[in-house]
């Protein structure tokens, strides 16, 4: 296998992840590279870290670089190859439990990497299929590990787990991360790993904001009533979207309690939450149980985004902790006026009253009147959406946040 043109990434300033953007040329301009990404789930895409792999794929291969994804075979009647787009997906047998289980593993994934021969090899997450390829590849090419917080084992301190996660981390050439968040988490799994360490979000295509018009808004919900009935919702009906992660985090089932005194004064208003996960059954629960199911739809996962953002008055992102989420990076960018929880603030995504909305969800009161505000006011919804895409444009345009990807497998010719 040949070996890559390595190169180490500068530290660059957490809060300022726009920083050298100058410098950056444009990753086309690269000498094309053969990548492997390796990832536990991947197809069928079935929620935001699915997507967010597919996009960044998609990008690499358009900036002219060679790129075929690693995925574990969930089922044995799934095809063993397939295309995502003009990229190949290459599924790994499901290793089975075992005395032979990493055995098992190992060796079909170091056939496909050895017949690949890829200059370098990105994983996300570091579960033993990370841990295995990095053991075997490490040395060869260069081999970075992206992680959200999503993907860190919430359990480390499991003896075989802390083991093999240290040992990802120092054999990783660098350590992509979403945020600060994330990155001070590895930071006290492996202090050592600190100087690897580089905060990268995820790659994010949005509707720009000029498209925010009223035709526009129209013609979205006209799009969304004729794909599936229960999207149906009248042109001057107040509309609210979340596609918050449905996990271990309470935020949704807040805007749920939140939402009756927000009908109380916007009788039609209509909210919308997106995705899945598994409290999607307690929040669904919770919105039988205050007989809100004629005001609250859960119509499921969404790889697009962009006609929905389109048709919201508001967008709504009530999670209690903090962390960069890619649903919220997309309704930012769109231009859509955002309520968020003081956590997104703590991320510096959102300045209250500046580029959003900031109220507390635990605060059941506060938060309901924070949507009724933006509801009953266009001109501030219009400023605010217009501040907030101005302000993060910047931080995630495409090309940039590509080019910090690539940046440790490329050189310039």
């Amino acid at each position: 296998m040949p070996n890559s043109l390595s190169t180490t990434m500068e530290s660059e300033p957490a809060s300022q992840p726009d920083q050298k953007k100058e410098s950056r040329p444009d990753p086309s301009s690269w000498k094309p590279k053969r990548l492997a990404i390796i990832t536990r789930r991947f197809w069928p895409v079935s929620g935001a870290s699915e997507l967010a792999v597919g996009r960044l794929a998609a990008a690499i291969h358009e900036a002219g670089h060679t790129v075929e994804i690693f995925t574990i075979n969930w089922q044995k009647t799934w095809p063993t190859n397939l295309h995502f787009g003009e990229i190949p997906v290459r599924r790994l047998p499901k290793a089975t439990s075992g005395p032979w289980r990493s055995l098992r593993t190992i060796r079909p994934l170091s056939r496909h990497l050895v017949d690949f021969q890829p200059d370098g090899i990105l994983a996300f997450g570091y579960d033993e299929q990370t841990w295995l390829a990095a053991k075997a590849f490490c040395d060869r090419v260069p081999f970075v590990v992206r992680m959200d917080s999503c993907l860190i084992d919430p359990e480390p301190s499991r003896s075989s787990n802390m083991a093999r996660q240290t040992q990802v981390l120092e054999m990783a050439t660098s350590l992509l991360v979403d945020c600060q968040k994330t990155a001070e988490e590895l930071k006290r799994l492996n202090p050592d790993c600190g100087s690897k360490i580089q905060i990268v979000p995820d790659l994010t295509h949005a509707a720009q904001p000029d498209q925010r018009t009223p035709a526009r808004k129209n013609a979205a919900r006209n799009a969304l009533s004729d794909a599936h009935p229960v999207l149906s919702i009248e042109t001057d009906q107040p509309l609210v979207v979340c596609a918050a992660p449905l996990g271990s985090d309470v935020g949704v089932l807040d805007l749920v309690r939140a939402w009756p005194a927000v009908l109380e004064r916007h009788p039609r208003a209509r909210l919308w939450i997106i995705g899945d996960g598994h409290s999607a059954k307690t929040v669904w629960e919770e919105i039988n149980e205050l007989g809100l199911v004629y005001s609250v739809i859960m119509p499921g996962f969404f790889d697009d985004l962009s006609e929905v953002l389109l048709a919201a008055d508001v967008y709504v992102h009530p999670l209690r902790h903090a962390g960069y989420d890619n649903r919220l990076i997309e309704a930012l960018l769109s231009g859509i006026c955002c309520v968020a929880s003081p956590a997104t603030e703590q991320e510096g995504l959102i300045k209250n009253s500046e580029t959003g909305v900031i109220a507390d969800p635990g605060q059941t009161a506060i938060f309901s009147d924070a949507l009724i505000d933006t509801l009953c006011q266009s001109n501030l919804r219009q400023r605010l959406g217009h501040a907030g895409h101005r302000a993060n444009g910047p931080k995630f345009e495409p090309q940039q946040v590509l080019g910090r990807y690539l940046k440790p497998f490329s050189t310039l010719e």
